[in-house]
Formats: C-alpha cells, sequence, structure tokens
C-alpha cells in the first residue's frame, strides 16, 4: 500500500484544488514512495510551498511550523521502508506528507497493528465502522487498500461514513494489468456510477497510466524504470471504445476525487451507465 511520485502529485493537486484540509484517516498505513526532493518539488509544483534564499518554504505558517517540527525532531524518513524493489530510498513518512498539506489530524485505520502503528483496527468488510472512530474526517484517502478486501461494497459504504459532509473522498486504485494484486481491478464506471446515484459532488475522475522503459535492467528500482506516465480525464464514451483490448501496455489505475453533501448517500447500487437509460447510448466493442 503506497504512492507513487505521479500518485501522490495527483493526490496533493486533488487537495490543493479543492480546499481539503482538517482531518485525514488512509486506509491503511501508507507508504510514500518519494525521496525529500521529489516531496519537496510536489510542493513546489501544485502551490503549497515556493523556493527561497533559505530553502523550501511553506505559504501557510502553520504548515511550515508543523513541517519544522518533523524535521527538529527527526520524523522526515520512514525507519520502516523495506520496499527497496520499488524505491532504493530513504523515503519521507507519510505523517510529512500528510502535514504539508494541511492536515491537523492525521488517522489511519488497519484490519490489525502487524503491519505498523494504526489509530484504530477494523476489517473493512464488517459494517458500522463509525462505532469504531467515534467520528468523521474531512478526507478519507484509499490508496491502495480497497483490492484487497473482499467486499467491495461494504468498503464503499464505510469511506462513505468515514466521511464528514463538505469533506472529501479520494481514489488511487489499480485496474488494467495488475492481475493478481489483489482481488480486483477497478474500471472508472464504477466510481462514477456508485457517486452519482449516491449523490455525490464528482470533483475530478481520471485514468492514470505507467509505463516501463524497456531499456533499464531489471534490478534497477521499479520507481526508476516505470518512469513514464500520462494521466488523462475519464470519458465514457471514448473509453467503451477502448473496453476490450483496446488500451495498449503498461498499468493503469483509477483515479477518483468527491466530495460528500448534505444529500448523499451510501450503499445505493447503481445502474452501469451502459444499461442507464436517461444516458444517451454509447458505443460498445460488442
Amino acid at each position: 500500500m503506497g504512492l507513487l511520485l505521479c500518485q501522490a502529485r495527483y493526490f496533493a493537486r486533488q487537495c490543493k484544488d479543492n480546499g481539503a484540509g482538517g482531518s485525514l484517516i488512509s486506509l491503511g498505513r501508507l507508504d510514500f514512495f518519494l525521496t525529500l526532493d521529489d516531496f519537496f518539488d510536489v510542493m513546489i509544483e501544485t502551490g503549497y510551498a515556493h523556493r527561497t534564499d533559505q530553502g523550501v518554504r511553506f505559504f501557510d505558517q502553520q504548515t511550515q511550523s508543523d513541517v519544522d517540527r518533523i524535521f527538529r525532531e527527526n520524523r522526515q524518513f520512514n525507519p520502516e521502508f523495506r520496499h527497496r524493489k520499488i524505491i532504493e530510498g530513504p523515503v519521507i513518512t507519510d505523517e510529512l506528507f500528510y502535514r504539508a498539506l494541511g492536515f491537523r489530524e492525521i488517522f489511519s485505520v488497519e484490519i490489525s497493528d502487524n503491519y505498523g502503528p494504526v489509530s484504530y483496527t477494523f476489517d473493512l468488510n464488517d459494517r458500522d465502522i463509525r462505532a469504531v472512530t467515534g467520528r468523521g474526517f474531512d478526507l478519507v484517502l484509499d490508496a491502495g487498500v480497497m483490492e484487497h478486501v473482499f467486499d467491495v461494497r461494504q468498503v464503499m459504504v464505510n469511506m462513505g461514513d468515514l466521511a464528514n459532509v463538505g469533506g472529501h473522498i479520494v481514489h488511487i486504485m489499480p485496474g488494467n494489468n495488475t492481475f493478481d494484486h489483489g482481488f480486483y481491478q477497478f474500471s472508472p464506471t464504477m466510481f462514477r456510477d456508485y457517486y452519482r446515484a449516491n449523490r455525490y459532488d464528482i470533483r475530478d475522475l481520471s485514468v492514470l497510466r505507467i509505463v516501463e522503459d524497456p531499456y533499464r535492467a531489471r534490478p534497477i528500482p521499479f520507481s526508476e524504470r516505470w518512469n513514464s506516465h500520462s494521466i488523462w480525464p475519464y470519458d465514457p464514451a471514448e473509453f467503451s471504445r477502448r473496453s476490450f483490448g483496446g488500451l495498449g501496455e503498461g498499468v493503469y489505475f483509477t483515479l477518483a476525487c468527491v466530495r460528500k453533501g448534505p444529500e448523499s448517500t451510501a450503499g445505493v447500487n447503481p445502474m452501469q451507465y451502459l444499461f442507464d437509460k436517461p444516458d444517451p447510448p454509447l458505443i460498445s466493442p460488442w
């Protein structure tokens, strides 16, 4: 469970564009596959910070104070990081990244604490997650957990229950060519249709493709070999034309950011857009 550089950049941009902040809870305790230089570059690119004669400084003074404290206490690097095949490291901590985005409260939920310290232990297949947390959060992040949980519908309900009204949910989910990584590979249509049926404001729905450099030797870490990526907005009409063997090479991810409103619901089963009569008919590969 973790975010590559391009995925972390997407997450930061969605938080910036949508004014997300306050409290955050992640499904699982996530690794950030970013060096310190990567981290500062993302913060500058997304408008959280800028370069000065004194180094990289954050525009928000509270954020700068939070980041300074992490560095003073030598908590900027993840001492438990073991995924050297992905990136050699050292890599930053999840706390540093979240604090830099302006989150003042940071929590995580996991099935057990065998994977490191977490705020809450809970099986996402189960119901009533709020009975465990006792509260809601301003942003709920799933970056590679739901595919490992069998009851996907219940995970979606749990995420909706965790989000405050006015808060956001961000998904960074494996799609094509992630065979056997988890139970499932996720199509954008699931998030589009589910969140429309449950009256969420879909702030962004995109597709990420990363491609391996064939000229880089296998011993080189994953993040250096899979170093080319592109992100584009999800277009149902276009993707219906490519839904059977038309995507080409690479690894695909579904990216989504939605906002929960006062009328948002949870657990309403959607009709997929291909069969949703109010929508205009789309071209099908069949």
